[in-house]
């Protein structure tokens, strides 16, 4: 995870984040807002970065923070409850765990999601069993830090004290007490349902997630334990997510109480995700890594009930294994030279006076970071969301309208689910070069085309109609 901290390489959501983060402060209020995500993770790192600066070790750094806090604060919270051998396997299983590494260095607020939930299961654990209004404070807390970081971090803490409210249900110790605290969230938490409607309402104007079935199944198992992005094959994912699913199952069963009921809620959330997306997909498997902590604890908690020497380390040897494999994999994926080609292939192709026209978002985000010093535009028709736009300004322009390009050469960057160089090729543009070049680090194809007017190649080629020889 630290090692990952000074990869220089973004792939689109970072970009987001590093771009709101350059932006004048009303103005990254104006753009985050419009995202799908609460704002808790950029006001944050904003403050952060006013303090350490900007830079990228130092932005992944933030993010390496909550992993070591929850490591350390959760061990010792763990130990108090469960007993040395459990929070000692806790941290070294939270250090150990892919998903921590993997989100513990990325300019995103997974990780910070994945303290606050891990702390508000802590939390109600220990409101569940002292009834004291001190822990239903503590829940309360991380429960709203938690809620204002991920909106998948809101549902695991909404299902966590739902499960709190039906083990009070028989007694009356700390029933007052968690009513006051829910009564507190609620109205701390005002602001935030009142940015969901609006985002909601905002997104429902053209969202982007698709859901494959039934490898989200697979992915949504192996999320915690491999990288679920840029795996690949099939095959691979699904035996990941199978053993993956049934080795956590076969350690946490193994006691009651607890254990059960951390997974127990990760389940719930996955299928509530599931179920809400079969009217409108809301679902990728990322959205569960706010729950690794609870995951975390449900394996310590089951190495810690295994009392056989050679079982139990066997079972560590896995994590370890998968630990240290992740990150040999993700560090080969950050270091691959293929990172830069993008970048090498568009300075050597174009200009500071040539235009870089994009079709679609995420290859344009990339490279509003990537070519600071080219005139980029990004053209969306639809145009169903212009201040989202707003964070990769000025280096990138949203247009709504090709009538704005009339330049006689035009650098087109496509993905293969774009072709805006055919759209321009039937506007007179003849396509002259085209690449397809691979970023290992983000997983996109970025699919590069040069076009010329066709009056342009005509006068550069002395008058000759060209046409049959310009690659089309």
């Amino acid at each position: 995870m630290l090692a990952g901290i000074w990869n220089p390489n973004l792939w689109f959501d970072e970009c987001y984040t590093v771009g709101l983060l350059r932006r004048p402060f009303t103005e990254m209020v104006r753009a985050a807002a419009a995202d799908v995500h609460p704002l808790l993770y950029y006001l944050m790192l904003r403050g952060w970065a006013a303090l350490c600066g900007e830079s990228l070790v130092a932005l992944r750094l933030f993010s390496a923070l909550p992993v070591l806090l929850l490591a350390l604060c959760g061990e010792r919270a763990v130990e108090r409850e469960f007993g040395l051998r459990t929070g000692r396997y806790f941290a070294l299983v939270t250090l150990l765990l892919p998903a921590a590494m993997r989100y513990g260095s990325q300019l995103r607020m997974y990780s910070w999601a994945m303290l606050f939930v891990g702390m508000a299961a802590l939390s109600a654990w220990r409101a569940h069993r002292s009834g004291s209004p001190r822990d239903f404070a503590a829940l309360a807390v991380f429960a709203l830090l938690a809620g204002y970081t991920h909106y998948f971090a809101l549902l695991a803490v909404g299902v966590i004290e739902l499960m709190l409210l039906l083990s009070l249900r028989r007694r009356r110790r700390g029933r007052r007490a968690f009513f006051v605290a829910a009564a507190v969230q609620v109205i701390f938490y005002l602001p935030g349902l009142v940015l969901f409607f609006g985002q909601a309402m905002q997104v429902a104007k053209g969202y982007w997630i698709t859901i494959s079935y039934p490898l989200i199944l697979f992915d949504s198992l192996a999320v915690f334990f491999w990288d679920g992005v840029n795996t690949g094959h099939f095959l691979l994912r699904a035996g990941l997510g199978v053993l993956a699913g049934a080795g956590t199952l076969a350690l946490a069963l193994r006691r009651r109480g607890a254990a059960r009921r951390a997974l127990l809620v990760v389940g719930l959330v996955l299928a509530a995700a599931l179920l809400i997306s079969t009217v409108r997909p809301i679902y990728i498997s990322r959205y569960l890594v706010p729950m690794a902590g609870l995951v975390s604890f449900a394996l310590a908690r089951g190495l810690a009930a295994v009392k056989r020497r050679e079982l139990r380390a066997a079972a560590l040897c896995t994590v370890a294994l998968l630990g240290l494999g992740s990150a040999v994999y993700l560090r080969a994926v950050e270091q691959d030279p293929q990172n830069g080609e993008v970048e090498r292939t568009l300075r050597a192709l174009t200009g500071e006076e040539d235009v870089i026209l994009s079709g679609s978002l995420r290859p344009s985000g990339q490279l509003s970071l990537m070519l600071p010093d080219r005139r980029q535009f990004f053209y969306h028709p639809e145009d169903w969301n212009m201040t989202y736009y707003a964070a990769f300004e000025p280096q990138t322009t949203c247009i709504t309208s090709l009538d704005k390009i009339r330049q006689e050469r035009v650098c087109v960057v496509d993905d293969p689910g774009s072709d805006l160089a055919s759209t321009l090729a039937g506007r007179g543009y003849s396509r002259m070069e085209r690449y397809e070049v691979y970023h290992p680090y983000s997983g996109e194809t970025f699919i590069i085309s040069i076009l010329e007017k066709m009056e342009y190649n005509m006068k550069e080629t002395g008058g000759t109609d060209s046409v049959s020889n310009l690659g089309l």
